[in-house]
């Protein structure tokens, strides 16, 4: 190949690269109002997959500690090995329930780190977490932890005022 023709390939090649692409990601709070404003995990997983069955499943890992003294970061790991289509996140302690949708494509790895805040009673939260395979069906794992009433730093603030 040619200097030249190297060159005018390279320029042209550049060009199409830096031409902007289209993402492909749904906005799901404009989606399915219902989804986002159910007030029941139940709720919240009928609104987004329908009344297909949920199958608990050990290739569903939902990896909390048991005990959070902060409401406002409590550290949610999500990880699986199935073949999916969608993963989505619940609780049962705020008024809306439903935490985070996420679309996956074929070469997406199930291995999320998130943080959640839910109001603190000083009660148990149960976090819930649905995996729709690409075989239709609906895999689920739950883990309930004890979340501090107000958080560490709410005491720490309150007793200072």
């Amino acid at each position: 190949m040619q200097r030249r023709s190297f060159l005018k390939y390279s320029a042209l090649a550049t060009m199409f690269a830096m031409v902007p692409y289209p993402l492909q990601a749904i906005d799901f709070k404009n989606y399915d109002v219902k989804f986002w404003d159910a007030s029941t995990v139940p709720m919240a997983i009928k609104a987004m997959y329908g009344d297909k069955p949920l199958i608990e499943s050990e290739k569903v890992k939902l990896i909390c500690h048991s005990y959070a003294a902060n409401n406002r970061k409590i550290p949610v790991n999500i990880q699986s090995d199935i073949d999916a289509v969608s993963v989505s996140l619940y609780q049962d302690s705020n008024p809306q329930s439903a935490v985070g949708v996420w679309t996956l494509n074929k070469y997406s790895v199930i291995d999320f780190q998130t943080r959640v805040k839910v109001q603190s009673r000083g009660d148990a939260v149960t976090f819930t977490l649905v995996i729709e395979g690409k075989d239709g069906k609906l895999y689920f794992a739950k883990h309930r932890m004890t979340v501090a009433k107000g958080g560490c730093i709410d005491e720490f603030y309150k007793s200072r005022a």
